[in-house]
């Protein structure tokens, strides 16, 4: 018997696509009896079965390839069945559970009878499917076809290495030009620069905007004498009572400003001085600015005694970039009559939009991208009579009444008429169900009113047994009237479904508890809530809070939404737009409901001024306390933020908020929500948004929330937390007062 061997080796640099690959790594042909053919594989994942198809359209002897079996490999160490019919599907599995685990070698070894002499073209495989675990699609692919006494090479003659000699292409061509897509002339096709690469720019180096890589002048050049100054300072002629500032460097982007960049001394928003570059800094530029003079109508100078603040104008890019940082020196850093001041100017391009007054202002931000969005106030709720579509800051909204007039007095007097009048309200309302613990027959219009007995109890004896069953079989055979209580899956009907809740009631005690998470005494296995629920914390309103230990700290779970301080005193509310931004003029405690929108109160409780924190009638129940900026960082800390991080300004730590956030369905998809660690604490924070303290809109429900602490950052402001739903860390600053924030209390 005559044994020809071919055998082909898979490259190790075949890598794999996510799960796995496929491969054929040799070949035996017998003349006489036919041969063989071993499939490899490379899995990254167990494999609990898998289909392919052989393509042996290649083969060529006295008959077509038959195949005729699978055997080896780690299909047979696994226990796997194999099935194949003859035109070279392969089929393998195991009825036990058993798998292929992670690893790479012979996967199998399949068999045909045929006579084949020679190959003439490639055995390829397909892939039909791969199976991970619980019957799961697995990602294969397939290596290279193999072709049997191939040359291997480059077969495209335009290619930088063409072999002549090869008969089979192995994708290894090659092809010479331009590599880089930046460049007129990228050639997508090469893989080989070879420095023919063109591109335009301004090519004349006295040029201010100079490139040194173009190879084609474009025409852009532009030169020192072609260039406007772009600051205007507020005063002309010789400055009065001047003061000098001394530039020893000044760079952007880490690169010093360049000829046609210009600096300029800013007061507030007035240009006190400034100066157009007309060399490299190689020694201090020297700006004089002027105070203004009190003996002209306009602003012409600097106000005594002011900060000083700096902007560029980068000539080459044509932007404005603010937010200099500067670094002094020697001298003052307030403006100062006959005085003056040595820094160091330095700035990083921030790109984002720099109006304050925009919705999506970036403070952070130094050049302007034209992003803005501008503030347009009015009524955002389409339901209002006075909406506006094209507005984004909340405005005064107004509804029409009753009788269908916009903003009109009438509205559902007490026996549910549409009435303008208060004086013919009627005393006709109550709970008027028999079956109600509170009925009373001299009600005439029914109302939410209706007080119920314990879940369960029909006959309303206290206790929960057979009797109970026996008055709802009656009822629900007598066909009697709706009995909302008797209905425990609440589809307004009585009937089997509710027995049969009632029975599971009674012999299953577990299922009936606390129903409310926030609730101390709650029961996870409870699926009908008993009304018993008990709370640690009781504000003076009567508001129930669950309570939570983190570290050695308590917390309450919830934000407050209490409406009178301790001693029984209301905290003022229901304040205009305009009322609520004044309110620091008077330094006046007071509360708001996001939109003024009771649901949301509901969901997301009250927004809290700074000075209702800092009333000495105090807005905590008793034995608690808003908290400090320390007990926020004691907090973060033992949630894993460093001391340093706890201690600094800004966005900080690592997934801080994710833990401290709860409830994702109410937060806007982003980094905070996709953490791991979301709502590991059970403290439950929600994205109730702020009420602005500049026109009182409401802003941010749903990617953010804020949190008050009782430690003041200046006359008007306080520091306050921030979780951001794009962010899973904590953000921490100070605030103005003026503005509706949440309040979390800790327990004393």
């Amino acid at each position: 018997m005559k044994k020809i061997l071919f055998t082909f080796i898979c490259l190790s640099q075949i890598l794999l696509s996510q799960d796995g690959v496929f491969y054929i790594s040799g070949e035996t042909i017998d003349e006489i009896n036919g041969g063989t053919l071993d499939i490899y594989m490379e899995n990254s994942v167990n494999v609990y079965g898998f289909q392919i198809n052989i393509d042996a359209s290649g083969l060529i002897g006295d008959n077509e390839p038959l195949f005729g079996g699978a055997y080896g490999g780690s299909v047979e160490d696994a226990g796997f069945l194999t099935s194949t019919n003859q035109g070279g599907l392969v089929l393998a599995f195991s009825l036990t559970g058993a798998f292929i685990p992670p690893g790479e070698g012979l996967l199998t070894t399949v068999f045909w009878d045929a006579d084949v002499l020679e190959l003439f073209g490639p055995i390829t495989l397909q892939i039909d499917n791969v199976i991970g675990f619980g019957g799961s699609a697995l990602n294969f692919e397939v290596g290279s076809p193999f072709i049997m006494g191939a040359v291997y090479g480059c077969t495209d003659i335009y290619a930088y290495n063409y072999n002549p000699e090869a008969s089979y292409d192995d994708g290894s061509c090659e092809y010479e030009g331009c590599i880089d897509q930046y460049a007129i002339n990228y050639n997508p096709d090469a893989t080989i620069d070879d420095g023919s690469c063109d591109y335009l720019g301004c090519i004349e180096e006295l040029a201010i905007n100079f490139n040194p890589q173009a190879t084609i002048d474009d025409g852009s050049c532009y030169f020192l004498s072609d260039i406007d100054q772009h600051f205007i300072q507020n005063w002309q002629g010789i400055p009065f009572n001047p003061m000098g500032i001394y530039v020893n460097s000044a760079s952007l982007d880490d690169i010093s400003l360049r000829i046609g960049d210009e600096i300029a001394v800013l007061d507030g928003s007035d240009c006190v001085g400034l100066i157009q570059l007309t060399d490299e800094i190689t020694s201090p530029l020297q700006i004089f600015l002027s105070e203004d003079d009190p003996d002209t109508p306009d602003i012409d100078g600097f106000i005594s005694g002011g900060n000083i603040t700096y902007k560029f104008w980068d000539a080459s890019e044509q932007i404005e970039v603010i937010n200099v940082n500067s670094t002094l020196l020697n001298g003052s850093e307030v403006f100062t009559q006959l005085g003056f001041s040595e820094v160091e100017l330095q700035v990083n391009s921030i790109f984002g939009c720099t109006e304050i007054n925009s919705m999506n202002y970036n403070p952070e931000a130094t050049v302007d991208d034209g992003s803005c969005n501008p503030a347009v106030l009015g009524c955002m709720d389409p339901e209002a009579c006075n909406y506006n579509p094209t507005a984004n800051i909340e405005g005064d909204c107004l509804y029409l009444d009753c009788a269908q007039i916009c903003d009109g007095s009438s509205y559902i007097d007490d026996c549910d008429i549409c009435d303008d009048d208060p004086l013919n309200d009627n005393e006709c309302y109550g709970c008027m169900d028999q079956w109600a613990l509170n009925f009373d027959p001299s009600f005439t219009i029914p109302d939410n009113s209706c007080d119920y007995p314990n879940i369960g109890d029909i006959s309303m004896d206290g206790y929960l047994n057979v009797n109970d069953i026996v008055l709802l079989v009656g009822v629900v055979l007598d066909g009697n009237d709706y009995i909302e209580y008797m209905d425990f899956n609440q589809d307004t009907y009585l009937n089997i479904i509710d027995i049969v809740i009632l029975v599971d009631i009674i012999l299953n005690p577990h299922t009936l508890g606390c129903t409310d998470p926030l609730a101390n005494n709650f029961l996870s296995t409870a699926i009908y809530n008993d009304g018993f629920c008990e709370y640690s914390c009781i504000d003076i309103d009567g508001n129930n809070y669950g309570t939570i230990f983190i570290g050695e700290q308590e917390w309450m779970v919830g934000n407050l939404k209490v409406t009178h301080y301790q001693n029984g005193d209301e905290i003022p509310t229901g304040f205009t737009n305009d009322e609520w931004s004044q309110l620091d003029d008077t330094e006046t405690g007071a509360f708001a409901v996001y939109n003024d929108d009771p649901v949301n109160a509901e969901t997301y409780s009250n927004l809290y001024n700074g000075y209702s924190v800092d009333d000495d009638r105090d807005i905590c129940p008793d034995g608690w306390h808003v908290p400090t900026d320390e007990e926020w960082m004691e907090l973060e800390m033992y949630l894993g933020m460093s001391y340093g991080d706890a201690h600094d300004p800004g966005f900080r730590g690592t997934d801080q908020g994710s833990q401290l956030a709860g409830n994702a369905d109410l937060w806007v998809d982003g980094a905070l929500e996709n953490n791991d660690n979301f709502g590991t604490t059970g403290f439950i924070a929600l994205p109730g948004g702020y009420r602005n303290e500049h026109d009182g809109s409401y802003v941010n429900m749903g990617n953010s929330g804020y949190f008050w602490s009782s430690n003041e950052g200046g006359s008007h402001s306080a520091w306050y937390r921030n979780l951001y739903y794009d962010y899973s860390g904590v953000y921490r600053d100070t605030n103005n007062r003026r503005n509706g924030f949440s309040i979390r209390c800790l327990g004393d």
